[in-house]
């Protein structure tokens, strides 16, 4: 039973490491990257440079960082550089298990 319990949680612990695949736009908020999306669909690239600049980034790859929700297409990650830590919402497509 004991053996059971330990495999599940590696099992549980392996399927939260992610890291980012790069190359996705990523805001510290859920409505920047609403906007930010928008904005990318609708060529705005006027748009587009003011978010990169206010809330918004590309996002690196092999960044390491934790899914804490997803929905729809968007996914919030708690993402880990250096000993600092910051909340994101990227594109699912971005993270990598």
């Amino acid at each position: 039973m004991k053996i059971i319990i330990i495999l599940l949680l590696l099992a549980s612990a392996s399927a939260n490491a992610a890291s980012l695949k790069g190359g996705y736009w990523a805001c510290v908020s859920d409505d920047l990257f609403e906007q930010i999306t928008t904005a990318g669909s609708k060529k705005d690239t006027r748009a587009i440079e003011y978010l990169l600049k206010n809330g918004c980034i590309v996002a690196k790859a092999g960044i390491k960082v934790t899914v804490l929700d997803r929905d729809w297409g968007t996914a919030k990650v708690r993402a880990y550089v250096g000993d600092t830590a910051f909340v994101l919402w990227t594109n699912t497509e971005n993270i990598r298990r």
